[in-house]
């Protein structure tokens, strides 16, 4: 008989920090934090939440606009992820409003702007431009944080990202222009597929039902402008004879802030799992 899993799920911040303050020893160094656990060097699988820090704020232009700026809890889905497979996670303490680590370094303060639609007390819904990547200071702290995914040399990135809770999917996977990241498309939907199958199994084992919706962007949230997925994944494709592969997973604000303002036990076993799926990809797709 096959041995089953193990996944690690927890029910609140606390005992997620408390089991992590004992279990890892992060480095924390020009507001970075990296770990990289025992197995990295055998699975060389990165977990990054560029956009972990989140900031609340109100429009200066109309005061009853509330924006969030940031994906909450992607830094604890990252941890969660890599810890699974002992392998390692890097992400930002700084917000996108100042820097955006996933986006190119030479384009601080040259009028970035984050697209969103946000509800106010006097209308419905609203789009508004927020500005973004626009503290040039911060330039040294980019070039740091993707020297150290460089200097890594990982053989698959999984970028954890955050979408609203009105959209439909649970996980959306992007995988850049033209599926760059995978190999084209039909390995993208090969892999959602795969994907898919093993968190069925794993939601069978632990007792929970399936009813996540999972799809792969087509034409918005691909990770196209991802410059992590872009520089050390598609760039270093075209330089190098060793091939890597990238995704970005864009998680439903509704379980990725779930009670307790944590995650739920279907996301955090779904970031596993797509470890897990990426690791059976690099074992045998690209053997």
């Amino acid at each position: 008989m096959a041995r089953k899993k193990v996944y690690l799920t927890f029910n609140s911040k606390k005992s997620f920090e408390s089991f992590f303050k004992r279990k890892t020893s992060p480095i924390l160094e020009d507001e970075i934090e990296y770990c990289i656990l025992n197995h990295y060097n055998s699975n060389r699988i990165l977990f990054t939440a560029e956009h972990a820090n989140s900031k609340t704020f109100r429009m200066k232009k109309d005061k009853s606009i509330v924006i969030n700026v940031g994906d909450r809890n992607t830094d604890i889905l990252a941890k969660i992820g890599s810890f699974h497979l002992l392998s390692a996670y890097i992400f930002p303490h700084f917000n996108r409003i100042d820097a955006d680590a996933a986006r190119d370094p030479r384009d601080l303060g040259k009028g970035l702007v984050l697209f969103t639609r946000v509800c106010s007390n006097k209308s419905k819904i609203k789009v508004v431009y927020v500005p973004i990547h626009r503290n040039k200071q911060y330039y040294q702290k980019l070039i740091k944080y993707h020297s150290i995914i460089e200097s890594l040399n990982p053989k698959a990135i999984i970028s954890v990202h955050g979408i609203h809770a009105q959209r439909k999917f649970d996980f959306l996977l992007g995988f850049g222009g033209d599926y760059a990241c995978i190999g084209g498309k039909k390995n993208a939907f090969l892999f959602k597929r795969m994907f898919i199958q093993r968190l069925k199994d794993a939601f069978e084992e632990v007792g929970l039902k399936f009813d996540l919706k999972i799809g792969v962007s087509t034409w918005r949230w691909t990770g196209s402008k991802n410059y992590v997925l872009n520089k050390h994944v598609i760039q270093h494709n075209r330089k190098n004879k060793m091939k890597r592969i990238g995704v970005q997973i864009e998680m439903n604000y509704r379980g990725r802030v779930s009670s307790n303002n944590f995650p739920s036990k279907e996301y955090q076993i779904g970031i596993q799992v797509l470890g897990e799926t990426m690791l059976y990809w690099l074992k045998t797709i690209l053997q």
